[in-house]
């Protein structure tokens, strides 16, 4: 932001903008990316084979420097899959540049179409019958070409998505390498899910035992 310029003008950013820019990081993505990890941190206590995995994946790439967080493939499929369930932000809008028609509906130049991203990333005729089952092996390489018409977009699309995406799920990663390396998790109630700026957890429980007692 301090360094790149407008490819057209010339014209960097002013100070105010990138002063809003990283407010933006810490007050929004501090929101949403704590309310992934809530989510995600459920999942893993209810799966002990599962956090042995994630365990078995940090070690393997010796760390948790930012070479070894972007090896992380398996983490980041988790982190996927709770997006796709389960996006912190259900959806975005998108505003008609000329009149369309939209599954059936005519959609008038100017008017505001609100994009369910809750509901489309479970649609079960992209993701097929078991879209509704939380299984990271979705976003493996190999079973990735399963979905060529997936609609992913937990951050939103095009110009206007989040800026903070990559850091996002970079902090993510890595928060959720230390935490399963520093505890076992377990002992959680059933998911239920509310709105509240984000989408989140309802209040829970979960118990994390040192792995590191002396």
């Amino acid at each position: 932001m301090l360094a790149t310029s407008d490819p057209e003008t010339g014209a960097f950013l002013p100070e105010s903008n990138v002063r809003d820019q990283v407010l933006t990081f810490l007050i929004a993505g501090h929101e949403t990316t704590a309310a992934l990890l809530e989510t995600t941190l459920h999942y893993l206590a209810a799966d002990p084979d599962l956090q042995n995995e994630l365990r078995a994946e940090a070690e393997t790439h010796g760390g948790f420097g930012y070479d070894a967080v972007i090896r992380m493939r398996r983490t980041r499929a988790v982190l996927n899959e709770v997006l796709r369930l389960w996006p912190p932000v259900s959806g975005f809008f998108r505003v008609a540049r000329d009149d369309q028609v939209l599954g059936g509906y005519k959609i008038p130049a100017g008017r505001s179409v609100f994009v369910l991203a809750l509901a489309a990333q479970r649609d079960p005729e992209v993701w097929g019958s078991q879209a509704q089952d939380f299984d990271p092996e979705r976003f493996e390489a190999t079973r990735s070409r399963e979905f060529p018409d997936r609609f992913f977009h937990p951050f939103g699309t095009g110009p206007r998505s989040c800026i903070g995406r990559a850091f996002a799920l970079h902090e993510a990663t890595l928060l959720l390498a230390r935490i399963l390396d520093a505890y076992t998790l377990g002992g959680v109630a059933p998911l239920r899910m509310y709105e509240r700026g984000t989408l989140r957890p309802e209040p829970y429980t979960l118990t994390a035992r040192s792995r590191h007692q002396s």
